[in-house]
């Protein structure tokens, strides 16, 4: 008898827990992608943010730039990618810069970062836009870390974002974290 009440406690407990994540799963107008199924309980970040550590030091100030166009949100060509740029201005001119180039998004947790890619450069304090001294970019192997996917968009205007903890391997070791919120701007004329 006892087990019966503990298995009716249980199962009382389990569709309270699956009502509220339910609830909070449905937010209005989620775009979730192919595949992706219902709505997320996970929230979107409310802006682009990040961090970027360069052999283990954090690079400070930091500049967040949506990288796939102006605006709040900053809006992408395409419905399931994002992308960022950061900068530190230097003393006497020069700049600090990585890119991050999230591709093949879909809604999940761990999604592969097969197709995305981070790019580290460093400009020097001259005048007349002189080349990087310093470029490197992380791509498949050398590309490790987490990719989370709260939303993809579906029609324009959705949004498209996520988290995301990347580690670049190779001279120098680069780690760009953060949270990213764009919007898709749809098809545009002439095919961009």
């Amino acid at each position: 008898m006892n087990r019966l009440r503990s298995l009716g406690s249980l199962l009382s407990s389990l569709l309270v827990v699956m009502g509220l994540a339910t609830a909070c799963g449905s937010g209005g107008g989620s775009a979730t992608g192919a595949g992706g199924g219902g709505g997320s309980s996970l929230v979107c970040p409310s802006h682009d943010e990040a961090r970027l550590f360069v052999d283990g030091t954090e690079v400070l100030p930091l500049q967040v730039i949506g990288g796939g166009g102006t605006g709040t949100p900053p809006t992408e060509a395409s419905p399931n990618e994002a992308s960022l740029i950061l900068s530190k201005m230097l003393m006497g001119g020069g700049e600090d810069e990585a890119f991050v180039y999230l591709r093949a998004l879909v809604v999940g947790s761990g999604v592969s970062l097969a197709q995305s890619s981070a790019e580290y450069r460093v400009y020097p304090p001259s005048d007349g836009g002189s080349p990087p001294t310093t470029d490197v970019i992380y791509a498949g192997a050398q590309l490790t870390g987490t990719l989370n996917v709260i939303r993809v968009a579906v029609k324009p205007g959705d949004s498209i974002c996520g988290t995301f903890d990347l580690t670049g391997q190779g001279t120098p070791s680069v780690r760009i974290t953060g949270g990213f919120h764009h919007v898709w701007k749809g098809p545009q004329p002439g095919g961009g």
